[in-house]
């Protein structure tokens, strides 16, 4: 049995952009949710909520190769400033438009 839903990419893709500063692609976005169907199931039936939005997020980065997860609260200072430097390499590296926290202000 196959089931079909649609899910708002634009939503996702804004949740995205607005918590990590990566913009990425309708289709970016669609092949995370490919892969991770529980969670897309999840977002269709309740939307982005905050445990999907932090799930999501992480996704994201992952998809252009960040090891790191998500910072999360009780994250050490360090460990935030390490993982938004290796968020900004990867980035770069693989060619994904990204909004820092400065240039948001």
């Amino acid at each position: 049995m196959k089931i079909e839903f649609e899910i708002d990419a634009e939503e996702v893709r804004d949740t995205i952009e607005e918590c990590s500063g990566l913009i990425l692609s309708d289709k970016q976005v669609e092949d995370i949710l490919r892969r991770n169907k529980s969670m897309a199931c999840n977002i269709f039936e309740w939307g982005v909520g905050t445990e999907e939005r932090e799930k999501i997020v992480d996704l994201a980065c992952k998809s252009i190769g960040v090891k790191k997860h998500w910072p999360c609260y009780g994250d050490p200072p360090e460990y935030k400033d390490e993982f938004y430097k290796d968020l900004t390499k990867a980035a770069i590296k693989n060619d994904v438009a990204y909004i820092t926290s400065e240039q948001k202000e």
